[in-house]
């Protein structure tokens, strides 16, 4: 080398050996930085902003005015992290588990991070939403102009107010597919396992229709709206193989007193709360994770399924009064330390 050549050469190493570091560092910075924080890092430097999208977790998520039109503005972030499971950027305090970032067609994506380095992922309330905007999002994350660009990312399909009729085709190449929101009221038939998606988080929206049997395979978490016998059918082949079951809020007492004597119609019947029965734990035998809301009502019928459960590790949302604490939840906590 000559010694005007030095110069650049020491200054390229010294940009290699950042580079490399930063590589190394990312991981530990996105986990201790506070948003905040993180942004204004991303601004310091170029190798600042490759480093930290490189070890950034975040699902953008598709909200276009067909599959949104129910939402406020405002609204948006809390539909994205209710989506995703992770909180909305910018108002997440951290990235530390991951962000989820609303988008609209026409928006901008926030340019403090480098997209093209950053293994973002995708939600979206349907595949014709995505295909809707495949341009415009594609050209925005400088992603090739072909027909698996997109596909390959997407993380989420549904969305809780966009629930998917049925479920996609195990044909279709969606190889970092994590969680489907999907109607409860679809029924298909029961093809060979070879021929059923692998959906590892499945959300069930609205009560199970008679006769409803999903079909997936590698489910590992699952969320239904009850524990009515049409819930509980619906998800049976899938239950020996969970390892985690969210219930959500329910009116689980039917109080009939309200309609006397033989005054109830036909359209007062189909309001009524529906009768929710306990789970068989023989068929949950692998449950490591329960989420429900186990009051003084709900106790009734999930309390004898929580303590028979002998993989259980996490019990989540108790809310039992002061003086049930001896018969209800704070009794399952015990029994689970």
């Amino acid at each position: 080398f000559s010694r005007h050549s030095w110069p650049a050469c020491t200054e390229a190493a010294a940009c290699g050996t950042m580079d490399r570091q930063l590589h190394l560092l990312a991981p530990r910075l996105v986990d201790k930085l506070s948003t905040r924080d993180l942004q204004q890092t991303a601004l310091a430097s170029s190798f600042a902003r490759w480093g930290l999208s490189t070890a950034l977790d975040v699902t953008l998520v598709i909200l276009t005015n067909e599959c949104s039109g129910d939402l406020f503005d405002e609204e948006l972030p809390g539909g994205a992290a209710h989506t995703t499971g992770k909180a909305a950027y910018p108002l997440a305090t951290s990235a530390a588990r991951g962000w989820s970032l609303p988008w609209k067609p026409g928006v901008p994506l926030p340019g403090c991070f480098d997209w093209y380095a950053s293994s973002w992922k995708l939600a979206c309330s349907s595949l014709e939403a995505l295909t809707a905007v495949r341009g415009s999002l594609g050209a925005l994350l400088r992603v090739p102009p072909k027909s698996g660009g997109l596909l390959d990312r997407v993380a989420v399909l549904g969305a809780p107010w966009a629930p998917l009729p049925s479920m996609p085709a195990p044909s279709l190449p969606l190889p970092c597919l994590q969680r489907v929101w999907a109607s409860a009221s679809f029924s298909l038939p029961g093809p060979a396992r070879h021929e059923l998606r692998a959906v590892p988080e499945l959300f069930m929206q609205g009560s199970a229709a008679p006769g409803t049997h999903v079909q997936a395979c590698d489910v590992k978490r699952v969320r239904i709206q009850g524990t009515t016998p049409e819930d509980l059918a619906a998800i049976d082949t899938l239950a020996p193989g969970l390892r985690e079951l969210e219930i959500a809020p329910n009116d689980f007492d039917c109080d009939v007193d309200q309609f006397p004597g033989d005054s109830i119609s036909d359209d007062e019947m189909d309001e009524l709360p529906k009768m929710h029965v306990a789970p068989d734990s023989a068929r949950f035998s692998n449950l490591q994770r329960l989420q429900a809301n186990l009051d003084t009502s709900t106790l009734v019928i999930l309390g004898g399924f929580v303590r028979s459960l002998p993989q259980l590790r996490r019990l989540g949302t108790v809310a039992v009064s002061e003086g049930d604490t001896q018969v209800g939840g704070m009794g399952m906590l015990q029994c689970l330390a």
